[in-house]
């Protein structure tokens, strides 16, 4: 696949049409599978060729371009929790890192004031609260 021309792709779907797998050459070869977008419609998107030492448009399978608009989200939120340095770092804390990140982000797009440390806070003082509630019902 390499020898091809940038922005050539194959694809294999199996045979319920269930899953797809796609390859796209760019600069390097990239491999998607997905059970919920197909190859088609194309998209045309800019990437530098190292061959011509310019910016060209490639047509890029749409598979692969949903997983980069999606992964976009990731990356943000991945910086978002590398900001706030944890002092313990445990699977519960990960499951919470990621749970607050749209409530985060909602807040922001909406004009919150708060900070994305005072917004954890006030997740973490809710939840306690939450609990010792409970726990006194209990008692």
């Amino acid at each position: 696949m390499k020898k091809k021309q940038s922005g050539s792709f194959e694809s294999k779907v199996t045979k319920d049409k269930s899953i797809i797998i796609a390859k796209w050459h760019v600069n390097s070869i990239v491999s998607v599978a997905s059970n919920a977008e197909p190859v088609h419609p194309l998209h045309s998107v800019s990437r530098f060729s190292r061959t011509q030492k310019k910016i060209v448009t490639v047509p890029q399978p749409h598979c692969i371009y949903a997983y980069n608009t999606g992964m976009r989200g990731v990356d943000r939120s991945d910086q978002n929790i590398s900001l706030e340095e944890m002092v313990l770092s445990s699977d519960c804390t990960t499951i919470l890192d990621d749970a607050e990140q749209n409530p985060w982000q909602q807040h922001k797009i909406s004009n919150g004031k708060l900070g994305h440390l005072s917004f954890r806070r006030r997740i973490a003082l809710a939840l306690l609260e939450t609990n010792q509630r409970v726990r006194g019902k209990k008692a």
